[in-house]
């Protein structure tokens, strides 16, 4: 049996769990309280400090340790159809850093998060045509963490290899040349402190009595669900302000 060895840094487990929890979050906060909820701003916030992560993600993607890198992706068509016949018809491959599925997968929600929060800036905005998108997306996105999910109860019950502790320790079963040098403890930190001010801004920013946000750095005032004491209409929310 192969020795466990470090495959995931930091800033790439950090980014799962925040992803996670967050997405959750704006999601169930959208579903079951709306927008008429005092709590639903949360949802815009957590939305996009999400779209954040993944801009942040992004560059980690292109500069990061082996396995977080783009080039560590698995995205060959042949690589998934494979893959998925294996999931049928026997163990198949072991691929030390993202396997073929999930590979697809996460670049999917990528865009998708990416969508989410440029709608979600644009309905801020006032351009309410976008709703419809904006929650096609969202229930793109749920479709994309349940086909996720699905996938890791799949290869856990298959392959048994700690899959699941691999995204709190980082480690899986590889050879040592195969090892991440470190957990990229400064990346993680830095990263860390970016999304921790960026939220703390929108929070600090919220105005609960005009339902209003201010996105950091632009300036931007965003109009967050509905502002009972603006007249109804079109152009409703549809002002943009700017810090001087």
């Amino acid at each position: 049996m192969k020795k466990r060895i470090l495959v995931w840094d930091l800033p790439v487990r950090g980014f799962h769990l925040l992803f996670a929890g967050g997405f959750a979050s704006a999601y169930l906060i959208a579903k079951f309280l709306g927008e008429d909820a005092p709590s639903f701003a949360f949802h815009s916030i957590i939305g996009l400090t999400l779209g954040l992560l993944v801009i942040l993600r992004v560059v980690w993607g292109l500069v990061g340790t082996r396995w977080a890198r783009f080039s560590g992706l698995a995205l060959d068509p042949r690589a998934l159809l494979s893959y998925m016949a294996s999931i049928v018809g026997g163990k198949g491959r072991h691929y030390i850093g993202h396997n073929p599925a999930t590979s697809v997968t996460l670049l999917l929600m990528f865009a998708a998060v990416l969508g989410l929060a440029w709608t979600g800036i644009q309905m801020g905005q006032g351009n309410e045509r976008l709703k419809d998108v904006h929650e096609l997306l969202a229930n793109g996105m749920l479709v994309l963490v349940g086909l996720h999910v699905l996938g890791v109860a799949v290869h856990t019950f298959r392959h048994r290899d700690g899959i699941i502790m691999g995204m709190v320790d980082g480690r899986k079963p590889g050879d040592a040349f195969e090892a991440i040098g470190g957990p990229a403890f400064a990346a993680a930190a830095v990263g860390l402190i970016l999304v921790g001010y960026f939220f703390g801004s929108l929070v600090s920013s919220l105005d609960t009595a005009r339902q209003t946000v201010q996105v950091p750095l632009f300036g931007t005032l965003l109009q967050i669900g509905e502002n009972e004491g603006s007249e109804g209409g079109e152009g409703q929310g549809s002002e943009v302000e700017h810090e001087d």
